[in-house]
């Protein structure tokens, strides 16, 4: 009996985790999508977007990399190196494109 209960606490245990991960994806993908509506809508930069959310969710910074997809932190990235916040190569970014 008690191997009987142990498989089930595991499977419930695994269900909990996928359903965590669903939530998560779900939250990356419409807190994104929000950041990209505020840039629009407002003509404002992805940075000074996401400020915002984070004032309005009472987001602490440590959370946010948890809420950004792929897709966000890349346009993130290319704005703070344009606004020289971010150390990049010597090279330039583009460079990679015509040779």
């Amino acid at each position: 009996m008690t191997s009987v209960s142990n498989l089930l606490t595991s499977l419930l245990s695994v269900e909990e985790k996928i359903l965590e991960q669903q939530i998560v994806r779900e939250t990356k993908e419409s807190f994104s999508l929000k950041i990209e509506d505020l840039v629009w809508d407002k003509d404002i930069p992805y940075m000074e977007a996401l400020v915002i959310l984070m004032e309005q969710g009472d987001i602490e910074p440590e959370r946010i990399s948890k809420l950004l997809t792929p897709e966000i932190l890349s346009k993130l990235e290319i704005e703070v190196e344009d606004l020289n916040l971010l150390k990049t190569k010597q090279t330039d970014r583009l460079g990679h494109l015509f040779f």
